[in-house]
């Protein structure tokens, strides 16, 4: 399987979970995508992609009310604080989103019987509706960096 199918199982498997339960954001820096070792400024920098293109996108939104009425300050904790390390490990294990409707109808239009670990396959029906959501809100999915992470020497790999 190669890395971008990897990385579409992963986001799918992640959405899922997120349409039906709150989860914290170590969800996306931490679970499994082969290829891809966790504790790497790559795995970071792709976790803080993906939680902008889904919080621009409208498909999750914060649990708590910390960030809630400032997105641009949460992006900067999570472009600047590892979630491999302790400067930023309070905010990525404590801070929490939630799946909107407007992703649980999109995970129930693809997935009706709602179980997760019945889906070990990438639809590629669903990965090509959430990049056209991405593109439609101006983050596409793309190799480049859209919140470059910026690193300091307690950051992982730095």
């Amino acid at each position: 399987m190669s890395e971008q199918k990897n990385i579409e199982l992963w986001l799918q498997t992640c959405l899922r979970f997120f349409a039906s339960d709150d989860l914290s954001l170590v969800s996306f820096s931490s679970s499994t995508i082969s290829g891809m070792p966790n504790y790497t400024l790559e795995r970071w920098q792709l976790a803080v992609d993906m939680i902008y293109r889904c919080v621009v996108s409208g498909l999750l939104e914060f649990t708590y009310p910390n960030y809630r009425d400032d997105h641009d300050a949460f992006f900067q904790a999570i472009r600047t604080r590892s979630p491999f390390d302790e400067s930023g490990g309070v905010l990525w294990n404590w801070e929490q989103f939630y799946g909107t409707d407007k992703l649980v109808a999109l995970v129930n239009g693809h997935f009706p019987d709602a179980a997760v670990a019945s889906h070990d396959a990438v639809d590629p029906a669903f990965i090509q509706e959430l990049k056209d959501i991405f593109a439609e809100h101006n983050v596409p999915w793309s190799d480049a960096p859209l919140l470059p992470i910026i690193t300091n020497d307690h950051s992982a790999g730095a």
